[in-house]
């Protein structure tokens, strides 16, 4: 008998186990045969020993194990392959390209899937850039097809494995491949390459994607595109946004998390020039600033004074335009404070849409979400410019600043995104001509 290939009592002295080991690896190997998973009562405890050395072993006992004839392909219960073991799960301590070198020397198949992934994709999935390399250099790989190659780019990009991403698009894996990435700071949606490494800010890797034809304007699962990505952290993407602007990148659905919308607030709330216009406001309105409630949150900087609606209406008519004028937002607003009723409200920002995301603003019981309304009305400003005056929780309101071009069909596009208290063509014909003559905008859900 050769020496290296030997009976597994043999092979267990030869690695010096002692008795808790050897009870742990004769539990494993009856699990092997209850299983059905290794052909004979010898080979079951030969891939028992490889099953307890990949979980507690060294290297050099993987080694010697392997060396005795241990299948390198076994799947284990849990659908675990040898190879996809040591990339996903390798213990504290372990040299895991040691280990992987070690298995494909004994013949391990870099293509045979382990829970499901194939070892390339796992090195991907678990941030392993240098277990990937060598995987993919592997003797006798056969290029996976173009869909796993996407998906590889997709995780790839968002690690910000360079040399992976380099190496998948020569293997001519499609760039702009929209596929899952799991991870708790964004969306479980589709994404491209390039909206992920948009969203981890890796600039160099955005260089090569653009290089190689993604689409700077392409929409994910949820109809971000790789701006919007790069805009949900400005402060970590500083240095992405301009790359992507620079391409020809626009914004088409911004996030519309409040956490992400007032970043900035509370900064901007303590200079001197937003506090001299909370002191002015306040004096015009003769109420007392009162923090401003969102949805879900306070918002940073934002404050309510709350007075009857006609006078709030009235303030707002006549210094909105000079508060924005600094930067900051006046507008009307409902129950946004603690006590509830009419109020002029000022936020620390100029910008509407990040307003909107910061009031949270939404229809939810016309499946009509915060980001939907943004977007709807990015599209319609683009068309027929506007002027919001009024935001709550559930309404916005303003007055548009260019005639109206088409009232029939500008109707038609607010009913379907509010369609509360619409009732058939006697009433739509009402709002045209409320359209036609006062062009004042109004969205409300009940």
């Amino acid at each position: 008998m050769n020496e290296n290939r030997s009976t597994p009592a043999l092979l267990t002295e030869r690695l010096n186990l002692g008795e808790k080991e050897r009870t742990i690896i004769k539990g494993l190997e009856e699990m092997l045969r209850q299983r059905k998973l290794s052909a004979n009562p010898e080979q079951a405890g030969l891939q028992a020993t490889l099953w307890w050395a990949l979980n507690f072993g060294s290297d050099d006992q993987l080694r010697e194990i392997l060396a005795a004839g241990a299948n390198p392909n076994i799947t284990f219960p849990r659908g675990e392959t040898p190879l996809g073991k040591v990339i996903a799960y390798s213990r504290p301590g372990r040299n895991r390209l040691a280990a992987v070198r070690l298995l494909l020397q004994a013949g391990a198949d870099v293509n045979l899937p382990s829970e499901g992934e194939v070892p390339l994709a796992l090195a991907l999935k678990h941030n392993h850039a240098d277990v990937f390399d060598i995987l993919f250099e592997s003797a006798g790989i056969n290029q996976p097809g173009a869909g796993a190659l996407g998906a590889m780019l997709v995780n790839a990009a968002a690690i910000g494995c360079l040399s992976a991403v380099q190496r998948l698009l020569a293997a001519a894996a499609p760039v702009n491949h929209c596929g899952l990435f799991q991870s708790a700071c964004i969306p479980d949606t589709p994404a491209s390459p390039l909206m992920l490494a948009s969203f981890f800010a890796h600039p160099e890797i955005i260089k090569i994607l653009l290089a190689a034809g993604a689409d700077v304007n392409l929409k994910g699962g949820e109809g971000h595109t790789a701006l919007d990505y790069a805009r949900f952290d400005p402060k970590i993407c500083r240095k992405v946004i301009p790359l992507l602007e620079k391409a020809g990148g626009v914004s088409v659905s911004p996030f519309g998390n409040s956490r992400i919308a007032t970043e900035g607030f509370a900064g901007a709330a303590r200079k001197p020039a937003y506090k001299a216009a909370v002191a002015r406001i306040k004096k015009l309105a003769g109420a007392i600033p009162r923090p401003l409630e969102g949805v879900n949150d306070r918002i940073p900087g934002g404050y309510g004074f709350v007075l009857d609606e006609a006078r709030a209406r009235t303030l707002v008519e006549q210094y909105q335009a000079e508060v924005l004028a600094q930067g900051f937002y006046l507008f009307f607003t409902k129950d946004l404070t603690a006590a509830n009723g009419s109020a002029v409200a000022l936020l620390p920002a100029g910008d509407i849409y990040q307003v909107l995301a910061a009031v949270e603003t939404e229809g939810p019981n016309s499946q009509v979400s915060n980001e939907d309304l943004i977007t709807w009305l990015r599209e319609l400003e683009e068309k027929q410019p506007f002027l919001i005056t009024g935001i709550g929780s559930d309404f916005i309101e303003g007055r548009f600043t260019t005639p109206i071009k088409n009232p029939e069909t500008l109707a038609k596009r607010i009913n379907r995104l509010c369609p509360d208290g619409v009732e058939g063509p006697e009433n739509e014909a009402r709002q045209v001509e409320q359209l036609r003559q006062t062009g004042r905008l109004f969205l409300w859900w009940d």
